[in-house]
C-alpha cells in the first residue's frame, strides 16, 4: 500500500508542474543574457562616460582607454609616493643631530648608594 501512495504523489507532483519546451527555455535564457549585457553596457557607459548613441565597439574601446589611463595614473602615484618617502627619509637624516653634539648640561647623572 505504501508504494502506491508514493507513486501517486510522485505522479501528481509531476503533473502539477507546467511543461516548458526546450525552445521556451532557450528563449528565456537568451532574454536573461540580453538583459545582463544591457546592464553591463549601461554600467560601462556611466563609468566611462559614453552616451546612448555610442555603439558597443566604441564603448569597449573607450573602456580600454579609460583602464589604461587609470593604470598610468596609478603608476605615477606610486612613483610620486616613493619619491616623497625617500625625500622624507633624506630630510630626517639631515635633521638628526649626532650624539656628540648634545650639550653636557642637559645630562643629569644621579648616583645613589
Amino acid at each position: 500500500m505504501k508504494s502506491s501512495r508514493n507513486s501517486t504523489s510522485a505522479s501528481t507532483s509531476t503533473r502539477s508542474r507546467p511543461s516548458v519546451s526546450p525552445s521556451s527555455r532557450h528563449i528565456k535564457k537568451l532574454s536573461e543574457e540580453q538583459k545582463q549585457r544591457k546592464m553591463v553596457e549601461e554600467t560601462l557607459r556611466r563609468l566611462v562616460g559614453g552616451d546612448d548613441e555610442t555603439d558597443r565597439l566604441e564603448l569597449i574601446l573607450s573602456t580600454i582607454e579609460y583602464i589604461r589611463n587609470l593604470e598610468r595614473q596609478l603608476k605615477e602615484d606610486k612613483e610620486n609616493e616613493m619619491q616623497t618617502d625617500s625625500d622624507t627619509i633624506a630630510s630626517d637624516a639631515e635633521n638628526k643631530q649626532p650624539h656628540h653634539s648634545i650639550p653636557i648640561h642637559n645630562l643629569s647623572l644621579s648616583c645613589k648608594m
